[in-house]
């Protein structure tokens, strides 16, 4: 149900970020809904959006579209995951796929659960972990999060008359 009213929210703010893909919007306003449920900083959801942007080239990726990945997030195999499958990619790395991006984007979080990322130091603590590489994090934080301040704006305004619409129609 959520992954649908995100879909549909996406629409909107594609209307308000015209310069952003439906795909982009649909991954900031997931980004954003479970920065709020969570509690997240906005500079951790700032380091979640960027991330997302750097991982799939602003959801432009053609793997975003396949495989609704937009975090590039390779096979889970030791935690709980909201991913379908996985797909074996020609250089012999894995690629999981959803069925929404809403589900790609909430199992970034879970991946957060899984290492128990903490706020105090999130893009150092994600950036050791996720990637690896020295430059990983200065990659992120040099990557735009266009469009999540209004995601936000967006979903803080219209959940509450979203969920009121999702009652009476199911």
């Amino acid at each position: 149900m959520m992954a649908k009213l995100m879909e549909v929210l996406a629409r909107i703010l594609k209307v308000i970020q015209p310069n952003l893909n439906v795909d982009a919007c649909e991954a900031l306003l997931s980004i954003a809904y479970f920065s709020i449920i969570r509690g997240y900083s906005w500079k951790a959801s700032l380091f979640v959006a960027k991330q997302m942007n750097l991982e799939s080239a602003f959801a432009s990726d053609p793997k975003v579209e396949s495989y609704r990945n937009v975090f590039g997030m390779s096979r889970v195999n030791t935690r709980e995951t909201t991913a379908v499958g996985y797909v074996e990619l020609a250089d012999g790395n894995t690629f999981s796929t959803y069925r929404s991006i809403f589900d790609s984007v909430k199992d970034r979080f879970m991946w957060d659960d899984f290492f128990k990322i903490a706020q105090m130091n999130y893009a150092k603590d994600v950036s050791k972990i996720y990637h690896g590489s020295s430059t990983y994090e200065d990659s992120v934080h040099a990557t735009s999060a266009e469009g999540l301040r209004v995601a936000f704006v967006l979903l803080y305004s219209l959940l509450p008359l979203s969920y009121i619409i999702i009652r009476k129609l199911f």
